[in-house]
């Protein structure tokens, strides 16, 4: 998963609902630790730069490739 947010994915629902204030990794979908768990990668602070089907890879707007 790669996210261009700084925290792991949150319940944007809540936020348009109750409005909270803060910080939004306090309304996180899963614990950090469930994700690794479940052996998903996440890429924090990520902007995919294109695409590549044939060769199966990401690359990012830093360089990063995937």
């Amino acid at each position: 998963m790669i996210s261009r947010e700084d925290v792991i994915p949150y319940d944007r629902t809540l936020l348009t609902k109750a409005l909270p204030v803060g910080n939004p990794s306090q309304w996180s979908l899963r614990p950090e630790q469930y994700l690794k768990a479940a052996d998903i990668d996440i890429t924090l602070n990520g902007r995919v730069y294109s695409v590549n089907r044939e060769a199966k890879k990401i690359i990012l707007t830093n360089g990063t490739h995937i």
